[in-house]
C-alpha cells in the first residue's frame, strides 16, 4: 500500500545516504594513510643514507599504506641492457636471486623501463591474470592488479616502482597520485647518490692531477 511504499522509499534514501558517508569516510582514511606514509618516507630521506636500507623500509611502508600483497623495485644495469629486482615486499619468484638479470624489454617491468611509460592493469573485475612481470621464463604469482611506474634519473628510466596483487584491486586516481609521489622520492634519492658519485669521481681526479704537479 501507499504507506509501505513511503516507508520503503525513506529506507532506500537512508541506505543511500549511509553508503555515501561510508565512501567519504573511507576516502578520508585513505588520504590519512597516504599522507602518513609520505611523511615517513620524507623523514627516511633525511636520516637514512644507505640506499638498500632506505628502499626496504619504503617498500614496507607502501605495502602497509596500499594494502597490496606485493610491492617491488627494479633497476637497470650499468650499461642499461638488463634490469634486476632490488627489493620487494612479498615473494615474487622462488629464491628472489638479486643477482639475476633480465633482458631490457622482457616482461611488464622491462617494458616500463624500455619505453619510459607507466602501466596500469587490472581495473576490470572480470579480468584474469596479467602478463608475467619479468618474462615468461620467471614464474611469478598470478597477479590480477598492477601499477608499475618508471623512475627517471638524469633523463633516463633507471628504475621501476610497482605494486601488484593476486586479487582484483581498484586502481583509483588517489592511489596513482600517491605512488607517483613515492616514485619522485625514490628518484630524488637515486639522483642524490648519482651526484655524490660524480662528485667523488671529480674530487679523486682532481687529487690525482694535483699529485702529478
Amino acid at each position: 500500500n501507499e504507506k509501505d511504499q513511503k516507508i520503503l522509499h525513506l529506507f532506500a534514501e537512508l541506505v543511500s545516504e549511509s553508503r555515501t558517508r561510508q565512501v567519504q569516510v573511507e576516502a578520508s582514511l585513505e588520504a590519512v594513510r597516504y599522507y602518513g606514509c609520505l611523511r615517513c618516507i620524507q623523514e627516511l630521506r633525511v636520516h637514512e643514507k644507505r640506499w638498500d636500507t632506505f628502499l626496504a623500509q619504503v617498500l614496507e611502508l607502501i605495502a602497509q599504506a596500499t594494502g597490496f600483497s606485493h610491492c617491488f623495485f627494479c633497476s637497470r644495469g650499468g650499461r642499461g641492457g638488463t634490469y634486476g629486482l632490488e627489493g620487494s615486499s612479498g615473494s615474487l619468484f622462488p629464491g628472489e636471486d638479486r643477482s639475476l638479470r633480465f633482458p631490457l624489454g622482457s616482461g611488464i617491468v622491462g617494458y616500463v623501463l624500455k619505453k619510459h611509460e607507466p602501466v596500469f592493469l587490472g581495473g576490470d573485475k572480470a579480468g584474469g591474470a596479467i602478463s608475467p612481470l619479468f618474462g615468461a621464463e620467471i614464474p611469478t604469482p598470478p597477479m590480477r592488479s598492477l601499477i608499475c611506474l618508471p623512475l627517471v634519473v638524469n633523463r633516463s628510466a633507471r628504475g621501476a616502482l610497482g605494486v601488484a596483487d593476486t586479487s582484483w584491486r581498484p586502481l583509483d586516481e588517489s592511489l596513482k597520485a600517491f605512488l607517483w609521489m613515492v616514485a619522485d622520492h625514490l628518484g630524488l634519492f637515486l639522483e642524490n647518490l648519482y651526484l655524490k658519485s660524480r662528485l667523488a669521481e671529480a674530487t679523486s681526479h682532481l687529487r690525482d692531477v694535483v699529485k702529478k704537479h
